[in-house]
């Protein structure tokens, strides 16, 4: 294989590799994620943090 094709098949997967990324960044978190952390804050975070809250103001 020549070399000239050896610099344009490093080209085209750095031009995928740019378009996986830039399409992996505007994703974000999903929406069950999303979900999940909601039920951990109010399910775990907010009890402990009026607890802790509670105890300190006792």
């Amino acid at each position: 294989m020549p070399n000239g094709s050896d610099e344009e098949i490093w080209r085209e997967l750095r031009r995928i590799n740019d378009r996986l990324d830039r399409l992996e960044a505007s994703r974000g978190s999903s929406w069950t994620m999303k979900l999940a952390a909601a039920l951990f804050g109010f399910l775990v975070v907010g009890p402990l943090a009026v607890g802790l809250l509670a105890f300190a103001l006792h």
